[in-house]
């Protein structure tokens, strides 16, 4: 459910300037003016501070699932041995309604909705982690080791980064796994993949070697928890 759910617009009843403000207006209209307010425009005053403040604090909810992933199990606490595992996290937000596809060089790996996170078990060595958002894409030159576990996280809660050694936002993981919903690839993501593939390899290109070359990201083999 998106949060704009929880923030319904109040039906307010209607009412004349007259009915809300009779002080003002009965009378001979050169007599001064009362500065008061009428109780009904109190009450409607009071119930719209109500509302607004109910929307500001209202918790944001899990995002509906993609129709390219599934929901997965609960993660792996390690790799299998000789692997590696890398998890990424996308923290609850107000952007209920963006999902960000990650992709492992051309491999398409799951969406990421609001308040989801994936387990993705891979070969150590160098890998190319992209994601895709509506705002923005990021491509992650990753060196990996066996045996050991990477983070990586929704910046702003749309395009992944890594969380590098150092990252204030390591010490939110263990509360984004305890809330998340588990996603994993979904069973319509093939044709998915073949369709995106060359958009892929084309922002691949950009910013490993192209243009945008100066916003590559990196996570260090020692970036592991």
């Amino acid at each position: 459910m998106h949060l704009a759910g929880k923030c319904q617009r109040a039906r307010i009843p209607a009412m004349s300037t007259t009915q809300a403000f009779p002080h003002r207006f009965r009378g001979n209209s050169n007599k001064r003016l009362h500065l008061g307010w009428h109780p009904a425009a109190l009450k409607l005053g009071t119930l719209i501070l109500l509302i607004l403040a109910g929307c500001k604090t209202a918790e944001p909810e899990p995002g509906i699932i993609s129709r390219m992933a599934q929901q997965a199990p609960l993660p792996p606490s390690a790799p299998p041995p000789g692997k590696t595992l890398v998890f990424f996290h996308r923290p609850l937000s107000v952007a209920t309604m963006f999902y960000t596809s990650v992709w492992d060089g051309t491999n398409f790996v799951t969406d990421l909705g609001n308040g989801h996170s994936t387990a993705y078990v891979c070969d150590p060595g160098h890998h190319l982690f992209s994601s895709r958002a509506p705002t923005r894409m990021t491509v992650i030159e990753a060196n990996l080791l066996p045996d050991h576990i990477y983070d990586l996280a929704a910046h702003n809660y749309l395009w992944v980064r890594p969380l590098q050694r150092g990252n204030n936002q390591r010490e939110r993981v263990a509360e984004w796994m305890t809330k998340a919903i588990w996603v994993k690839r979904g069973f319509p993501a093939s044709a998915y993949e073949r369709e995106k593939r060359p958009a892929v390899i084309g922002v691949i290109h950009d910013f490993t070697v192209g243009g945008k070359k100066d916003r590559l990201l990196h996570l260090e083999p020692n970036d592991h928890r």
